[in-house]
């Protein structure tokens, strides 16, 4: 069901509907008004394919996220008694990738963790994500790896391999990291994952602080010029991932 409700809140979904909505109404040739009906509807799919691959509204979504995540102090890391950072996902091997490899998202967030880490002073860093279809280790496995080739020694790394949700991250990091109170927990992710990630954590963890550690930030300042206003693939996945947290933020609102 969880996979359902994500893929549906995905935008490429709804302009599909409202396309398919479109020609099911102009089908109806035969009579005036289910023909303007599909009529608007496909002017609607289009105004709002216009807009999720604009540039300029990808910069402007992608800043009301990013905005109330201001990067980690040095007095707020220091201290840390344990880094967690979460996945962006991994990839499965293949042919031309002998092994399963982080994604570029979870490659930026454990290089941004690690960072922390080292400022912190923290001695334990737990990397937390659950295996992908087509993968033979986790998410979290993979992280460790990369986070061993970058420096950190691997005794000082907890893996939590389970979690294939943001509320799974918190839950299963809480019975890695066992039971305690007063503790102050670091929390890495990406800057427009972590408004959720911080909600989430702050539930799990009712006892210790949480402190948000956001890396990976999406945000690049409009330029209003020609290209701005042409359709992007970038800006498509850029306003596709906003989207999903703001609708995984509701989620999980209504749910707790």
């Amino acid at each position: 069901m969880t996979d359902l409700i994500k893929g549906l809140a995905s935008p490429a979904v709804w302009v599909l509907l409202l396309m398919v909505a479109g020609l099911w109404w102009a089908r109806r040739l035969r009579r005036r008004k289910g023909l303007r009906r599909g009529w608007y509807a496909m002017l609607a799919a289009t105004l709002l394919y216009l807009l999720l691959t604009s540039e300029f509204v990808a910069s402007l979504l992608c800043y009301t996220l990013e905005n109330r995540c201001r990067p980690a102090t040095q007095a707020e890391l220091a201290g840390l008694d344990a880094m967690v950072v979460l996945s962006g996902g991994a990839l499965p091997p293949w042919r031309h990738r002998p092994r399963a490899e982080p994604r570029w998202a979870t490659l930026a967030r454990v290089d941004g963790a690690v960072e922390a880490f080292r400022r912190s002073g923290a001695q334990v860093l737990v990397t937390s994500g659950g295996k992908t279809a087509g993968t033979q280790i986790s998410a979290a496995e993979a992280m460790r790896d990369f986070a061993v080739r970058l420096g950190v020694p691997s005794e000082k790394i907890r893996v939590q391999g389970v979690s294939l949700t943001t509320a799974e991250d918190a839950t299963e990091t809480a019975r890695v990291l066992g039971p305690g109170a007063g503790r102050r927990i670091g929390v890495a992710t990406s800057a427009t994952h972590m408004p959720r990630s911080r909600r989430t954590f702050e539930r799990v963890f009712p006892q210790d602080t949480i402190v948000p550690v956001p890396v990976d930030y999406q945000f690049v300042p409009p330029r209003l010029r020609a290209r701005t206003f042409v359709p992007s693939a970038g800006a498509f996945y850029l306003n596709t991932m906003v989207l999903h947290e703001y609708v995984g933020l509701v989620w999980y609102r209504l749910r707790n």
